[in-house]
């Protein structure tokens, strides 16, 4: 009964159904059957209807640990979960993780298509999210791709965990995850299902709209040379540049202009390529048969310099990603394989920090890093773990690091959101390598259930206000007042347009403003449009259609490069 009650305090994350309804009729199955508790006291929970984190978390109802720079055996200021156990979820099934008040879906099962039949039961075998360091599901939350470990990827629809069928790039011939599909992620119209992706042993980098499928492929370039498989080989959030990885080079290819950047990066020994988040850099790795990284501007690349880069300060690194620090920055995170710090560098600035060792963690421990897509999520890192066995507060978990230097006071905190309920047993695909959604709500990773199971997609559904609630920052930044905003038609000579007209007002409670962001907000991400100084109150956004409806964020932004909360308006 104390995990029920610990349910009813925490809630149901996003559960269409009322709280109060719900909890009513969980109560009354309770009383009457005596039991409904699996996974060490996991609530089940029949909800066919899933994906709205609407719901708000207090601050109080956050399970957070801190970093202590201490060993594994002095912590005391971490929660260790209970192992889970218990019978096997279904699919379309949720269940609230008890330690967190966190819900976690079943999105898939490998029975949704029958060549996948002959993985049934093998732990090591099955669907996952594919990998950290990319977003399986698309720009609004619809589609997820589930990523079989025989090289195949399945469409599920999001909404009812209904799966749409393989991706195929011809009839019967189907992409794997070594064909690095990546989804466009811009929030352009007419987007939101397209991938890039390029064929095993191919030349060309395609698009392709997955719901209308192969008949919609179109080759975006032609390299005339063989395509390099690369789990890094991303691209920005804008679906602007796309990092490709060539015979003894590595290339930026512009998506829109369907071009390849002048400066090109040769070496023998180039193994690893990313773009990060932001479109601003592009990182390789591999030089001088080392594992020395560089970074390189996009801007310059786009110039044909290639002999300006920042070398990142580490000889030897294990699992990395991308993310923001508290000023919105882009910060490389990694693991420095030389002295075992989990750190983050700034590219622009050169500058590091180190944020927990793995000693705290315990050395046993393995883990992958995820890439943030959100800026507004910003200030904290995305990191999932493995052990053989479970003797540490970190093993098999999913959980947030702060990106704050463990030389801060107070030092860096650690949100803790999900066990990865897998069972690893040095099995690759069992490392759960969970990735967070672009808006920065959901986290996706392939779990068996403690080994009960193949590999199935799970999600785990976090607070859509989850980085406000966490941002410690001390002086709060209010909105601007009475955000207004209304469609003009603005006729000239030569040119007739609309455009949206916006104005506010000043907020007088706060302090040190330097300027106002502006933001287009698609799917409820906030896509920067603008920057105007703090005496301008006034933006024209132009060249938009007349009928369709617009939304808008503007954010104070201070001297120190701290974003306040946001003003909406909808113009329609």
């Amino acid at each position: 009964m104390v995990d029920f009650l610990k349910f009813m305090e925490y809630g149901v994350h996003g559960n269409r159904l009322e709280k109060g309804i719900m909890k009513k009729r969980l109560l009354v199955i309770l009383l009457i059957s005596g039991f409904l508790f699996t996974l060490n006291g996991t609530i089940r929970i029949k909800a066919k209807e899933i994906g709205n984190n609407d719901i708000p978390l207090s601050p109080s109802k956050y399970l957070l640990d801190w970093v202590e720079d201490v060993p594994l055996s002095q912590t005391i200021k971490k929660h260790w979960f209970p192992v889970p156990s218990g019978s096997l979820v279904d699919q379309g099934e949720s269940f609230i993780q008890p330690e967190t008040g966190h819900r976690i879906t079943r999105i898939s099962d490998i029975k949704d298509n029958s060549r996948f039949n002959y993985m049934e039961g093998d732990p090591s075998q099955g669907l996952t999210n594919g990998y950290s360091r990319f977003a399986n599901s698309n720009i609004n939350e619809e589609y997820a791709l589930a990523y079989s470990t025989d090289q195949a990827v399945l469409i599920y629809r999001l909404s009812d965990c209904k799966p749409l069928g393989l991706v195929e790039y011809k009839e019967d011939r189907f992409i794997g995850e070594s064909c690095n599909p990546r989804w466009d992620l811009s929030g352009r119209n007419g987007t939101e299902t397209i991938i890039y992706y390029h064929l095993w042993e191919g030349t060309k980098i395609y698009k392709q709209d997955i719901l209308e499928g192969y008949n919609t492929q179109e080759a975006v370039y032609n390299f005339s040379e063989r395509i390099l498989p690369e789990d890094h080989m991303d691209q920005d959030r804008y679906a602007r540049y796309r990092a490709v990885r060539l015979e003894n080079k590595v290339v930026v290819l512009d998506l829109r202009k369907k071009e390849v950047l002048p400066g090109k990066i040769s070496s023998s020994s180039l193994w690893g390529c990313d773009i990060s988040t932001e479109g601003k850099w592009l990182y390789v790795q591999g030089f001088n048969g080392t594992q020395e990284v560089r970074f390189y501007k996009i801007s310059k690349l786009a110039q044909g310099n290639i002999d300006n880069y920042v070398i990142l300060p580490c000889k030897s690194h294990g699992h990395d990603g991308w993310a923001y620090d508290n000023n919105g920055n882009e910060v490389y995170i990694f693991q420095d394989n030389t002295n075992d710090w989990f750190s983050a560098f700034n590219p622009e600035t050169g500058n590091r920090i180190d944020i927990i060792h793995m000693s705290e963690a315990g050395w046993t421990f393995g883990q992958h890093m995820g890439r943030m897509y959100n800026p507004q999520k910003r200030g904290w890192l995305l990191m999932s773990s493995y052990d053989v066995i479970n003797d540490s507060w970190a093993d098999n978990q999913i959980f947030m690091l702060e990106v704050k230097s463990h030389e801060a006071i107070p030092k860096p905190r650690i949100w803790r959101i999900a066990s990865t309920h897998n069972l690893y047993d040095n099995n690759y695909f069992a490392e759960a390598f969970a990735c967070i959604s672009p808006d920065g709500n959901n986290i996706y990773w392939g779990a068996n259930w403690m080994g009960q199971d193949n590999l199935e997609l799970y999600r785990v559904e976090l607070p859509r206000n989850w980085h406000e609630v966490l941002d410690d920052s001390p002086a709060q930044i209010y909105p601007p007042l009475n955000l207004s905003g209304k469609k003009v038609l603005n006729r000239a000579f030569l040119h007739t347009e609309y455009l949206n007209v916006l104005e506010w007002e000043a907020n007088p409670d706060n302090v040190n403003i330097v300027k106002y962001r502006i933001y287009e907000v698609k799917n409820r991400i906030e896509h920067f449009l603008a920057g105007v100084g703090s005496d301008n109150f006034k933006y024209l956004h132009r060249n938009l259609e007349k009928e369709k409806e617009y939304k808008y964020a503007i954010r104070a932004v201070t001297d120190k490069g701290k974003e306040g909360k946001a003003a909406y308006v909808t113009v329609i």
